[in-house]
Protein backbone atom coordinates (compact mmCIF):
# COMPACT_ATOMS: atom_id res chain seq x y z
CA UNK A 1 0.00 0.00 0.00
CA UNK A 2 1.18 3.44 -0.86
CA UNK A 3 2.23 5.84 1.95
CA UNK A 4 -0.32 8.09 3.03
CA UNK A 5 1.38 11.22 2.20
CA UNK A 6 2.85 10.01 -1.06
CA UNK A 7 -0.43 9.08 -2.80
CA UNK A 8 -2.50 12.14 -1.53
CA UNK A 9 0.36 14.13 -3.57
CA UNK A 10 0.51 11.80 -6.74
CA UNK A 11 -3.05 12.30 -6.71
CA UNK A 12 -3.68 16.02 -6.03
CA UNK A 13 -0.30 16.34 -9.31
CA UNK A 14 -1.09 18.34 -12.10
CA UNK A 15 -1.89 16.83 -15.40
CA UNK A 16 1.80 17.44 -15.97
CA UNK A 17 2.48 15.44 -13.65
CA UNK A 18 0.68 12.47 -14.18
CA UNK A 19 1.80 12.69 -17.78
CA UNK A 20 5.46 12.25 -16.23
CA UNK A 21 4.53 9.23 -14.10
CA UNK A 22 2.62 7.26 -16.81
CA UNK A 23 5.53 7.82 -18.98
CA UNK A 24 8.11 6.35 -15.96
CA UNK A 25 5.05 3.68 -15.22
CA UNK A 26 5.49 2.20 -19.18
CA UNK A 27 9.46 2.41 -18.92
CA UNK A 28 9.07 0.19 -15.67
CA UNK A 29 7.04 -1.87 -17.95
CA UNK A 30 9.27 -1.98 -20.62
CA UNK A 31 12.33 -3.02 -17.97
CA UNK A 32 9.93 -5.94 -16.28
CA UNK A 33 9.21 -7.21 -19.82
CA UNK A 34 12.95 -7.13 -21.40
CA UNK A 35 14.31 -8.54 -18.10
CA UNK A 36 11.89 -11.30 -18.02
CA UNK A 37 12.56 -12.64 -21.67
CA UNK A 38 16.25 -12.40 -20.99
CA UNK A 39 15.34 -14.69 -17.64
CA UNK A 40 13.42 -17.12 -19.84
CA UNK A 41 15.57 -17.22 -22.49
CA UNK A 42 18.59 -17.40 -20.06
CA UNK A 43 19.68 -20.98 -21.57
CA UNK A 44 19.97 -19.90 -25.29
CA UNK A 45 22.28 -17.62 -24.78
CA UNK A 46 26.12 -17.43 -26.28
CA UNK A 47 25.06 -20.33 -28.27
CA UNK A 48 24.05 -22.53 -25.60
CA UNK A 49 26.36 -22.01 -22.87
CA UNK A 50 23.84 -20.06 -21.20
CA UNK A 51 23.76 -16.48 -18.60
CA UNK A 52 25.86 -17.60 -15.97
CA UNK A 53 24.02 -17.61 -12.57
CA UNK A 54 25.65 -14.54 -10.96
CA UNK A 55 24.08 -13.00 -13.99
CA UNK A 56 20.86 -14.42 -13.54
CA UNK A 57 20.49 -13.51 -10.05
CA UNK A 58 21.44 -10.05 -10.58
CA UNK A 59 18.74 -9.58 -13.07
CA UNK A 60 16.44 -11.00 -11.60
CA UNK A 61 16.59 -8.85 -8.36
CA UNK A 62 16.89 -5.61 -10.92
CA UNK A 63 12.79 -7.34 -12.54
CA UNK A 64 11.75 -7.12 -9.00
CA UNK A 65 13.01 -4.02 -8.46
CA UNK A 66 11.51 -2.47 -11.75
CA UNK A 67 8.18 -4.39 -10.81
CA UNK A 68 7.67 -2.50 -7.37
CA UNK A 69 8.46 0.62 -9.29
CA UNK A 70 5.46 0.05 -11.96
CA UNK A 71 2.67 -1.11 -8.81
CA UNK A 72 3.80 2.22 -7.06
CA UNK A 73 3.19 4.17 -10.08
CA UNK A 74 0.35 2.68 -10.87
CA UNK A 75 -1.01 2.52 -7.91
CA UNK A 76 -0.24 6.28 -7.47
CA UNK A 77 -2.65 6.71 -10.96
CA UNK A 78 0.36 6.48 -13.70
CA UNK A 79 -1.19 4.74 -17.07
CA UNK A 80 1.42 3.29 -18.93
CA UNK A 81 1.14 3.91 -22.70
CA UNK A 82 1.06 0.43 -23.62
CA UNK A 83 2.00 -3.39 -22.48
CA UNK A 84 2.99 -4.56 -25.35
CA UNK A 85 6.63 -3.81 -26.82
CA UNK A 86 8.77 -4.60 -29.53
CA UNK A 87 12.56 -6.06 -29.77
CA UNK A 88 13.35 -3.86 -33.37
CA UNK A 89 16.11 -6.21 -35.88
CA UNK A 90 19.04 -4.16 -35.12
CA UNK A 91 18.43 -5.38 -30.92
CA UNK A 92 17.53 -8.98 -31.90
CA UNK A 93 21.40 -9.99 -30.36
CA UNK A 94 20.23 -8.48 -27.09
CA UNK A 95 17.81 -11.78 -26.36
CA UNK A 96 20.85 -14.35 -27.69
CA UNK A 97 24.01 -12.99 -26.52
CA UNK A 98 25.14 -12.14 -23.35
CA UNK A 99 27.35 -8.94 -24.09
CA UNK A 100 25.28 -7.13 -26.45
CA UNK A 101 22.14 -7.56 -23.53
CA UNK A 102 24.88 -5.82 -20.74
CA UNK A 103 25.20 -3.29 -23.23
CA UNK A 104 21.56 -2.80 -23.73
CA UNK A 105 21.05 -2.84 -19.63
CA UNK A 106 23.78 -0.10 -19.62
CA UNK A 107 22.48 1.79 -22.55
CA UNK A 108 18.62 1.96 -21.54
CA UNK A 109 19.56 2.32 -17.35
CA UNK A 110 21.29 5.11 -18.66
CA UNK A 111 18.16 6.58 -20.32
CA UNK A 112 16.08 5.85 -17.20
CA UNK A 113 18.54 7.48 -14.88
CA UNK A 114 18.90 10.81 -17.00
CA UNK A 115 14.57 10.43 -17.39
CA UNK A 116 14.28 10.55 -13.33
CA UNK A 117 16.81 13.41 -13.02
CA UNK A 118 14.71 15.32 -16.07
CA UNK A 119 11.71 14.51 -13.62
CA UNK A 120 13.49 15.98 -10.06
CA UNK A 121 13.59 19.14 -12.44
CA UNK A 122 10.17 19.10 -13.52
CA UNK A 123 8.22 18.48 -10.46
CA UNK A 124 10.39 21.14 -8.97
CA UNK A 125 8.91 23.42 -10.80
CA UNK A 126 5.50 21.96 -10.08
CA UNK A 127 5.54 22.43 -6.39
CA UNK A 128 5.80 18.71 -5.80
CA UNK A 129 9.26 18.03 -3.62
CA UNK A 130 8.27 14.94 -2.41
CA UNK A 131 7.29 13.61 -5.56
CA UNK A 132 11.79 14.91 -6.63
CA UNK A 133 12.68 12.90 -3.95
CA UNK A 134 10.86 9.82 -4.78
CA UNK A 135 12.50 10.43 -8.50
CA UNK A 136 16.29 10.54 -6.35
CA UNK A 137 15.24 7.47 -4.47
CA UNK A 138 14.38 5.71 -7.88
CA UNK A 139 17.29 7.13 -9.90
CA UNK A 140 19.50 5.48 -7.17
CA UNK A 141 18.61 2.10 -7.82
CA UNK A 142 18.62 2.53 -11.71
CA UNK A 143 22.52 3.98 -11.10
CA UNK A 144 23.01 0.41 -9.04
CA UNK A 145 21.43 -1.90 -11.97
CA UNK A 146 23.68 0.22 -14.70
CA UNK A 147 27.03 -0.55 -12.31
CA UNK A 148 26.44 -4.21 -12.00
CA UNK A 149 25.76 -4.31 -15.78
CA UNK A 150 29.28 -2.40 -16.45
CA UNK A 151 30.45 -4.91 -13.76
CA UNK A 152 29.27 -7.70 -15.83
CA UNK A 153 30.10 -6.59 -19.38
CA UNK A 154 34.02 -6.12 -17.62
CA UNK A 155 34.27 -2.55 -17.51
CA UNK A 156 36.83 -1.31 -15.76
CA UNK A 157 36.34 0.82 -13.29
CA UNK A 158 32.92 -0.51 -13.30
CA UNK A 159 31.70 3.01 -11.25
CA UNK A 160 33.02 5.01 -14.54
CA UNK A 161 31.23 8.19 -13.75
CA UNK A 162 31.45 10.90 -11.40
CA UNK A 163 28.14 12.60 -12.11
CA UNK A 164 25.44 10.53 -13.56
CA UNK A 165 24.75 11.39 -16.91
CA UNK A 166 21.68 14.29 -17.59
CA UNK A 167 20.95 14.48 -21.16
CA UNK A 168 17.38 15.55 -21.12
CA UNK A 169 15.53 18.58 -19.73
CA UNK A 170 12.01 16.77 -19.87
CA UNK A 171 10.69 13.17 -19.43
CA UNK A 172 9.22 13.89 -22.69
CA UNK A 173 12.87 13.94 -24.35
CA UNK A 174 13.59 10.39 -22.74
CA UNK A 175 10.37 8.88 -23.51
CA UNK A 176 11.01 10.49 -27.46
CA UNK A 177 14.16 8.32 -27.16
CA UNK A 178 13.11 5.00 -26.02
CA UNK A 179 10.39 5.41 -29.20
CA UNK A 180 13.21 6.28 -31.59
CA UNK A 181 14.76 3.10 -30.64
CA UNK A 182 12.15 0.59 -31.77
CA UNK A 183 10.82 -0.49 -28.39
CA UNK A 184 7.35 0.47 -28.57
CA UNK A 185 6.20 -0.50 -31.50
CA UNK A 186 8.30 -1.37 -35.16
CA UNK A 187 7.51 -2.66 -38.38
CA UNK A 188 8.86 -6.29 -38.68
CA UNK A 189 10.31 -6.62 -35.32
CA UNK A 190 12.49 -9.80 -33.96
CA UNK A 191 10.11 -10.17 -31.33
CA UNK A 192 6.61 -8.52 -29.78
CA UNK A 193 6.73 -9.44 -26.50
CA UNK A 194 3.64 -8.58 -23.55
CA UNK A 195 4.40 -7.62 -20.10
CA UNK A 196 1.41 -9.74 -19.07
CA UNK A 197 3.83 -12.83 -19.86
CA UNK A 198 6.11 -11.72 -17.38
CA UNK A 199 4.84 -9.72 -14.47
CA UNK A 200 3.60 -12.57 -12.93
CA UNK A 201 6.73 -14.57 -12.86
CA UNK A 202 8.62 -11.84 -11.06
CA UNK A 203 11.29 -13.56 -8.25
CA UNK A 204 11.46 -10.99 -5.45
CA UNK A 205 13.95 -13.24 -3.32
CA UNK A 206 16.52 -10.90 -1.76
CA UNK A 207 15.24 -7.38 -2.37
CA UNK A 208 13.77 -5.45 0.02
CA UNK A 209 10.86 -3.80 -1.73
CA UNK A 210 9.30 -1.42 1.20
CA UNK A 211 7.79 1.80 -0.46
CA UNK A 212 9.43 5.12 -0.15
CA UNK A 213 9.34 6.54 3.22
CA UNK A 214 9.41 10.33 3.53
CA UNK A 215 11.67 10.51 6.48
CA UNK A 216 10.73 9.89 10.02
CA UNK A 217 7.53 12.27 10.86
CA UNK A 218 7.75 14.22 7.45
CA UNK A 219 4.80 14.34 6.41
CA UNK A 220 2.93 16.52 3.18
CA UNK A 221 2.66 19.26 5.53
CA UNK A 222 5.91 19.35 5.77
CA UNK A 223 6.57 19.98 2.13
CA UNK A 224 3.64 22.28 1.63
CA UNK A 225 5.51 24.34 4.72
CA UNK A 226 8.82 24.09 2.61
CA UNK A 227 6.90 25.52 -0.37
CA UNK A 228 5.98 28.31 1.50
CA UNK A 229 9.38 29.31 3.16
CA UNK A 230 11.31 28.98 0.34
CA UNK A 231 11.62 32.70 -0.41
CA UNK A 232 13.33 32.80 3.01
CA UNK A 233 15.80 29.69 2.40
CA UNK A 234 18.19 31.47 0.45
CA UNK A 235 21.09 31.02 3.36
CA UNK A 236 19.71 27.52 3.57
CA UNK A 237 21.74 26.70 -0.12
CA UNK A 238 25.10 27.26 1.39
CA UNK A 239 24.30 25.28 4.54
CA UNK A 240 23.34 22.25 2.95
CA UNK A 241 26.12 22.41 0.35
CA UNK A 242 28.61 22.77 3.10
CA UNK A 243 27.06 19.81 4.90
CA UNK A 244 27.40 17.79 1.59
CA UNK A 245 31.34 19.05 0.71
CA UNK A 246 32.17 17.87 4.34
CA UNK A 247 30.77 14.67 3.52
CA UNK A 248 32.13 14.34 0.05
CA UNK A 249 35.44 15.67 1.76
CA UNK A 250 35.46 13.04 4.19
CA UNK A 251 34.82 10.10 1.85
CA UNK A 252 37.78 11.45 -0.25
CA UNK A 253 39.80 10.97 3.58
CA UNK A 254 38.71 7.65 4.15
CA UNK A 255 39.03 5.98 1.11
CA UNK A 256 42.83 7.76 0.69
CA UNK A 257 43.74 5.93 3.40
CA UNK A 258 42.02 2.80 2.28
CA UNK A 259 43.66 2.99 -1.06
CA UNK A 260 47.00 3.68 1.29
CA UNK A 261 47.05 1.19 3.41
CA UNK A 262 45.44 -1.81 0.55
CA UNK A 263 48.47 -4.00 0.83
CA UNK A 264 48.20 -4.21 5.12
CA UNK A 265 44.38 -5.51 5.19
CA UNK A 266 43.60 -8.19 6.08
CA UNK A 267 40.83 -10.81 4.33
CA UNK A 268 38.53 -12.98 5.47
CA UNK A 269 40.46 -16.31 4.13
CA UNK A 270 43.29 -14.62 6.13
CA UNK A 271 45.08 -13.49 3.17
CA UNK A 272 46.44 -10.14 3.18
CA UNK A 273 45.86 -7.32 1.31
CA UNK A 274 42.94 -5.95 -1.05
CA UNK A 275 41.82 -7.32 -3.87
CA UNK A 276 43.42 -5.23 -6.49
CA UNK A 277 39.87 -4.71 -8.92
CA UNK A 278 38.46 -3.60 -5.38
CA UNK A 279 41.32 -1.16 -5.19
CA UNK A 280 40.52 0.36 -8.59
CA UNK A 281 37.11 0.60 -7.77
CA UNK A 282 38.40 2.51 -4.46
CA UNK A 283 40.36 4.50 -6.20
CA UNK A 284 37.92 5.57 -8.70
CA UNK A 285 35.37 6.19 -5.87
CA UNK A 286 37.61 8.41 -4.56
CA UNK A 287 38.20 10.30 -7.63
CA UNK A 288 34.43 10.64 -8.32
CA UNK A 289 34.30 11.85 -4.64
CA UNK A 290 36.99 14.84 -5.46
CA UNK A 291 34.73 15.54 -8.28
CA UNK A 292 32.05 16.08 -6.22
CA UNK A 293 33.95 18.17 -3.55
CA UNK A 294 35.13 20.42 -6.37
CA UNK A 295 32.05 21.41 -7.96
CA UNK A 296 30.48 22.25 -4.54
CA UNK A 297 33.13 24.07 -3.30
CA UNK A 298 34.45 25.89 -6.77
CA UNK A 299 30.43 26.73 -6.37
CA UNK A 300 30.90 28.79 -3.19
CA UNK A 301 30.51 25.60 -0.35
CA UNK A 302 32.99 25.47 2.28
CA UNK A 303 33.46 22.55 4.53
CA UNK A 304 32.51 22.44 8.04
CA UNK A 305 35.56 20.91 8.33
CA UNK A 306 38.53 18.33 6.68
CA UNK A 307 39.75 16.91 9.55
CA UNK A 308 37.71 13.13 10.11
CA UNK A 309 38.04 10.03 12.63
CA UNK A 310 37.70 6.89 12.23
CA UNK A 311 35.85 5.32 15.10
CA UNK A 312 36.82 1.93 14.70
CA UNK A 313 40.38 0.75 14.03
CA UNK A 314 38.99 -2.09 12.22
CA UNK A 315 38.20 0.11 9.35
CA UNK A 316 41.73 0.62 8.67
CA UNK A 317 42.88 -3.15 8.73
CA UNK A 318 40.28 -5.35 8.25
CA UNK A 319 38.48 -5.95 4.65
CA UNK A 320 35.24 -7.10 5.92
CA UNK A 321 34.98 -3.96 8.34
CA UNK A 322 35.90 -1.39 5.63
CA UNK A 323 33.55 -2.24 2.61
CA UNK A 324 30.67 -2.40 5.70
CA UNK A 325 31.70 0.75 6.67
CA UNK A 326 31.41 1.90 3.27
CA UNK A 327 28.15 0.27 2.36
CA UNK A 328 26.87 2.02 6.06
CA UNK A 329 28.14 5.63 4.88
CA UNK A 330 27.15 5.32 0.92
CA UNK A 331 23.76 4.64 2.87
CA UNK A 332 23.86 7.57 4.40
CA UNK A 333 25.10 9.81 1.57
CA UNK A 334 22.27 8.48 -0.46
CA UNK A 335 20.11 9.56 2.21
CA UNK A 336 21.45 12.63 2.09
CA UNK A 337 21.51 13.25 -1.49
CA UNK A 338 17.80 12.46 -1.10
CA UNK A 339 16.98 14.83 1.16
CA UNK A 340 18.91 17.36 -0.21
CA UNK A 341 16.82 17.27 -3.97
CA UNK A 342 13.70 17.74 -1.54
CA UNK A 343 14.59 20.85 0.34
CA UNK A 344 16.07 21.77 -3.21
CA UNK A 345 12.52 20.91 -5.04
CA UNK A 346 10.97 23.26 -1.66
CA UNK A 347 12.92 26.33 -3.03
CA UNK A 348 12.05 25.38 -6.78
CA UNK A 349 16.17 25.23 -7.14
CA UNK A 350 16.21 23.04 -10.27
CA UNK A 351 19.70 23.18 -11.15
CA UNK A 352 20.45 21.74 -7.81
CA UNK A 353 18.27 19.08 -7.41
CA UNK A 354 19.28 17.69 -10.91
CA UNK A 355 22.87 17.51 -9.21
CA UNK A 356 21.74 15.96 -6.45
CA UNK A 357 20.26 12.93 -8.42
CA UNK A 358 23.52 12.71 -10.30
CA UNK A 359 25.17 12.47 -7.42
CA UNK A 360 23.29 10.45 -5.16
CA UNK A 361 23.10 7.68 -8.02
CA UNK A 362 26.95 7.68 -8.17
CA UNK A 363 26.71 7.28 -4.12
CA UNK A 364 24.41 4.18 -5.12
CA UNK A 365 26.69 2.62 -7.40
CA UNK A 366 29.56 2.53 -4.48
CA UNK A 367 26.77 1.13 -2.28
CA UNK A 368 26.44 -1.68 -4.70
CA UNK A 369 29.85 -2.35 -5.16
CA UNK A 370 30.71 -2.31 -1.47
CA UNK A 371 28.44 -4.72 -1.54
CA UNK A 372 29.53 -6.78 -3.99
CA UNK A 373 33.32 -6.83 -2.35
CA UNK A 374 31.30 -8.43 1.12
CA UNK A 375 30.19 -11.01 -1.27
CA UNK A 376 26.74 -10.80 -1.14
CA UNK A 377 24.76 -12.47 -3.58
CA UNK A 378 22.16 -9.55 -4.43
CA UNK A 379 24.22 -6.36 -4.35
CA UNK A 380 21.18 -4.15 -5.31
CA UNK A 381 18.80 -5.19 -2.70
CA UNK A 382 16.43 -2.32 -2.48
CA UNK A 383 13.71 -1.07 -4.69
CA UNK A 384 13.46 2.09 -3.40
CA UNK A 385 16.73 4.13 -1.94
CA UNK A 386 16.59 4.57 1.73
CA UNK A 387 15.07 7.83 2.93
CA UNK A 388 16.29 8.25 6.34
CA UNK A 389 16.95 11.85 6.77
CA UNK A 390 14.04 14.62 7.25
CA UNK A 391 16.60 17.43 5.96
CA UNK A 392 20.79 17.34 5.45
CA UNK A 393 21.31 18.71 8.73
CA UNK A 394 19.81 15.37 10.49
CA UNK A 395 22.61 13.86 8.05
CA UNK A 396 25.33 15.55 9.13
CA UNK A 397 24.13 14.95 12.85
CA UNK A 398 24.31 11.12 11.90
CA UNK A 399 27.38 11.44 10.67
CA UNK A 400 29.04 12.88 14.03
CA UNK A 401 27.10 10.43 16.17
CA UNK A 402 29.08 7.71 14.26
CA UNK A 403 32.14 9.37 15.28
CA UNK A 404 33.37 10.20 11.76
CA UNK A 405 33.09 13.72 12.67
CA UNK A 406 34.41 15.27 16.25
CA UNK A 407 34.85 11.52 17.21
CA UNK A 408 37.50 10.03 19.19
CA UNK A 409 39.03 8.09 17.08
CA UNK A 410 42.39 8.11 14.77
CA UNK A 411 42.05 11.90 13.00
CA UNK A 412 42.82 11.79 9.27
CA UNK A 413 43.01 14.73 6.75
CA UNK A 414 41.66 15.48 4.04
CA UNK A 415 44.54 17.38 2.67
CA UNK A 416 46.83 14.23 3.30
CA UNK A 417 44.89 12.60 0.63
CA UNK A 418 43.39 15.04 -1.90
CA UNK A 419 46.56 15.67 -3.41
CA UNK A 420 47.05 11.57 -4.50
CA UNK A 421 43.61 11.42 -5.80
CA UNK A 422 43.77 9.02 -8.74
CA UNK A 423 41.60 10.80 -11.61
CA UNK A 424 41.06 8.44 -13.76
CA UNK A 425 39.90 9.12 -17.62
CA UNK A 426 36.21 9.11 -17.58
CA UNK A 427 34.44 7.97 -20.68
CA UNK A 428 31.90 10.13 -22.60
Amino acid sequence: MLHGESSRTLAASSESADSIISIFATAEALAVTLLGAAIAGAQKYDAGKGLSPMIVRWVKAMQAQEQVHYEYLTKAGAKPLTLTFTVPQNLADITTDSKALLDFEVSAETIFIGAYVAAAGEFANLGQPALAQVACQLAGVESEHRVLANYGRGVVPPNNLAFEKAPFNTVGEAAAQIKSLGLLGTSSPAATLHYADFAPLVDRTGTTTAEPGFGEGLTEEDAARGMADAASMSGSVRDITNIIATAEAMAVTLLGAAIQDAAGYTNADGSKGLAAPFVTVLKAAQSAEQAHYLYLTHSGAEPLTLTFNIPDPKIATDTVTLFKTIETLETAFIATYVAAAREFAAMKNTALVRVALQTGGVEAEHRALARLALGEAVPHNVAFEKAEFKDVGEAAAALKKLGFIGGTGTPVNYNDFAGSVDNVEWPS
